[in-house]
């Protein structure tokens, strides 16, 4: 089962981020291996990986945003439809979360199938960085769906109630 987080980390690993205040950290997967691997490639999740991070490095790189760590929080749904979150300490405007969720969205997805894939980049802007127990995105629409949820919700069925069709 390793052999699909072990292709994405190969094709990810030429990325350079475009940005020079914007910087990517690394990916986290939020759903485990078995459940990626039959809905999408490891090279398809790369190749989209990498046009996610150009995107918003083009977009870091036309304003000047004060030092913060976060979060670029996606999924992908059947239909190559995709959606976005942003996760980041501390919080950027309103204003510059609406233009890099469309910027985000704008890039086009790659065919999944049997259900969501849902991951995040981990980002640094100007040298900011997270706090070090947050090793996980925890955007305010997601917390606020399970907070009603009142018990642990599973990260898919998560993305599907904060993302209807």
């Amino acid at each position: 089962m390793r052999v699909f987080l072990s292709g994405l980390l190969i094709s990810l690993a030429h990325i350079a981020s475009a940005g020079t205040s914007y910087a990517m950290q690394n990916v986290v997967l939020l759903q485990p291996e078995s459940v990626m691997q039959p809905r999408l490639e490891a090279k398809a999740l790369a190749a989209y990986i990498a046009a996610l991070d150009l995107a918003a490095g083009k977009v870091f790189a036309t304003e000047k945003y004060p030092a913060a760590g976060g979060f670029l929080v996606v999924a992908v749904r059947p239909g190559r439809q995709s959606a976005a979150w942003l996760d980041f300490r501390p919080a950027l405007p309103a204003t510059a979360d609406k233009n890099i969720i469309a910027r985000l969205r704008a890039v086009p997805a790659p065919q999944v199938k049997g259900g969501p894939v849902v991951f995040a980049i981990r980002v640094s802007l100007d040298g900011g960085s997270l706090p070090q127990d947050q090793m996980m995105p925890r955007p305010a629409a997601w917390s606020e769906q399970a907070n009603r949820a009142g018990q642990p919700v599973e990260v898919g069925d998560l993305v599907e109630r904060v993302w209807p069709k």
